[in-house]
């Protein structure tokens, strides 16, 4: 297991196996991301587009639930990617 999934501190030997933590991937690339959550043994959920004019497209700039949230292995994580920002006069 990765660095970046920890598990949660205090939790018993027989369910820590089971609890992890959402890994970190601010700043990633989207094909980082998906690797960082499986390895982590958690399922790549929801792709959110978000236009953003301070994150380069195609940056992973959140996750829901958000980095550090102890969850179930297997759980689905929704990441956010940063899309090309609308005209705001469009």
């Amino acid at each position: 297991m990765c660095r970046s999934c920890r598990v949660a501190p205090g939790v018993s030997a027989s369910v820590r196996n089971e609890v992890v933590a959402v890994p970190e991937t601010c700043g990633d690339d989207e094909h980082v991301v998906l690797m960082k959550l499986r390895r982590c043994g958690l399922v790549p959920g929801e792709r959110i587009l978000e236009p953003s004019r301070s994150v380069s497209q195609g940056t992973v700039f959140g996750t829901i639930p958000s980095a550090g949230t102890e969850v179930a292995r297997g759980q689905s994580v929704a990441y956010v990617v940063a899309d090309e920002p609308q005209d705001a006069t469009a």
